[in-house]
């Protein structure tokens, strides 16, 4: 068997829909560092264009330029960062060492947590299921029905009454009262696979790994349009992030080394959830991670927009909270490349909120009636210097995960600017500073973080029906980003259910007043 640090001759990549890593020649990543250079080159050339050509409009068109130039430096970032990637084969050794398995609950419906703790306690290796209940700490109701299920599944349960709020906490409380040499951590939500140790105890041979991390897998009914199962990023960031010792803990389906998590004081409890912050700790005091690219536990994921924004609100102010206080470019111990990767994470949903102006400026332009650039030719010249630029960012995603999987990832991001805007001012305020469990069972199907979302799609369907009906030809580059930006999110937008039939029928009719009114404008300006 090769190295723990070794790579396939054929490199691999994690497919997230079925849970199993696959064949990713490496010659497809040797074609997409070259686009990648390209992109540099072309978006050089573009903004450069765009501050002579379109800037002085208006300000608007001024915010727009200032918003693509920071999406340019974050794009930059991220193919910087994808450059070299890691793809572990497996682990070096048979597994060896005392496990305990820890499963925190804080008000996850007692059935659900029964089908995690059985599926642990199938785990095919010698070790000790601990039921960690934060239910009463929270103030969750049913949290009684918890040491009901410990009661009759045989389990040690820890139902704390005191003690620091959140998850960190509660497994610290789990760490002083167990004594196994590694420490697995599986949420409430997700089963475990029966090989879970033997895919990865045996990475701990290398006494410098202090935990190893693995890909989430959600079950996703329907196509996943809310992009919940994150194909990029598990399947090509993570493994870049590893072939710089950057990789870090999503939390779940991870094992730590109980001594590495002693020299750092325990599980961090200095952000709102322990991952992110207590690798970046591990990492500072010179340790090192290990990415398995093969998931290891499946479980649920947000069924519905509402539920998704709660979700990525929560992730956003963690990561935003290392960025202004415990900064990438200040920490001490950190490698240059794995400052430059946490850099990247941090300030990921900040360059997101720019996505926001690329949503809402087709709408201003439709209200205001006005051209995103000037000059008669601007429509050709536009097309021919934005055009090489922007197709050649999408054929580079679209190498790593494909078409459709592009534009869901691009759809995502574009559909949460508001909420990371939301996040930053919470992170600078210190606001909202408290855990908090993704709903698992009653699906919420509003919540006032879509306002924002809702608003900017209604009046850009609105500028659009206007247009269509004046039909000025020198709004055609604006019509067609707006009803461009309205098709890619027409998944995001009707995701107000979780009922399959009824969000297709809701996204054809979105899909079919765009085309029609992209039609309308198009006979009438032509």
């Amino acid at each position: 068997m090769m190295s723990a640090g070794a790579t396939l001759t054929n490199d691999q990549v994690f497919v997230a829909g079925r849970g199993q890593v696959a064949s990713f020649p490496r010659r497809r990543l040797l074609a997409l560092r070259i686009v990648g250079v390209g992109i540099v080159g072309l978006g050089a050339v573009y903004l450069g264009w765009r501050m002579s050509a379109g800037t002085g409009t208006s300000s608007i068109s001024f915010a727009l330029w200032v918003a693509e130039l920071i999406a340019y430096l974050s794009i930059v970032l991220t193919v910087v960062t994808m450059w070299q990637r890691r793809v572990r084969e497996g682990p070096p050794r048979p597994p060896r060492g005392t496990l305990d398995v820890f499963v925190p609950v804080c008000g996850e419906p007692a059935g659900m947590v029964k089908e995690t703790v059985s599926a642990a306690l199938a785990i095919a290796y010698p070790h000790q299921v601990w039921l960690l209940n934060d239910g009463c700490r929270a103030d969750k109701t049913g949290w009684r029905e918890i040491d009901d299920v410990a009661r009759a599944l045989n389990v040690r349960c820890l139902t704390r009454t005191e003690g620091s709020r959140g998850k960190a906490g509660n497994l610290n409380n789990g760490l002083r009262h167990s004594s196994g040499e590694f420490i697995a951590v599986i949420d409430a939500d997700h089963r475990a696979h029966a090989d879970f140790a033997h895919e990865l105890l045996g990475y701990f041979d290398d006494p410098s790994v202090a935990l190893v991390t693995t890909p989430q897998l959600f079950e996703v009914r329907g196509e996943d349009v809310l992009n919940n199962l994150q194909p990029f990023f598990y399947g090509h960031q993570q493994p870049a992030k590893d072939a710089a010792n950057a990789a870090f803990s999503c939390g779940n389906g991870v094992v730590y080394r109980r001594s590495a998590l002693e020299e750092i004081g325990g599980f961090s409890e200095w952000n709102l959830v322990e991952d992110l912050h207590t690798t970046y700790r591990l990492h500072a005091a010179g340790l090192e991670t290990v990415y398995h690219p093969k998931a290891v536990t499946v479980g649920t994921a947000p069924a519905t927009a509402a539920g998704l924004a709660k979700q990525q609100l929560t992730w956003a102010i963690d990561s935003l909270r290392i960025l202004f206080f415990d900064s990438p470019l200040r920490k001490r111990g950190l490698t240059l490349r794995q400052r430059v990767h946490y850099l990247h994470t941090t300030t990921l949903y900040l360059t997101g909120i720019a996505q926001l102006v690329f949503w809402v400026a087709p709408f201003v332009y439709l209200a205001l009636q006005v051209s995103a650039v000037r000059g008669s030719q601007a429509g050709t010249a536009y097309v021919a210097t934005a055009g090489p630029y922007y197709a050649s960012v999408f054929l580079w995603l679209a190498g790593f995960v494909g078409v459709r999987k592009t534009l869901r990832t691009t759809a995502q991001r574009t559909f949460l600017a508001p909420v990371f805007v939301v996040a930053a001012l919470k992170a600078l305020c210190g606001q909202g500073l408290q855990n908090s469990v993704t709903e698992k069972v009653r699906v919420p199907r509003f919540s006032l973080l879509l306002l924002p979302m809702i608003g900017v799609a209604a009046l850009t369907a609105a500028g659009l029906a206007y247009t269509a009906v004046i039909g000025h030809r020198q709004m055609a580059v604006v019509v067609a980003a707006a009803a461009g930006m309205t098709l890619i999110m027409s998944g995001m937008l009707t995701a107000v259910t979780h009922d399959d039939c009824l969000r297709r029928r809701l996204r054809v009719a979105a899909v079919a007043c765009t085309v029609l009114a992209a039609f309308v404008f198009a006979i009438r300006a032509f």
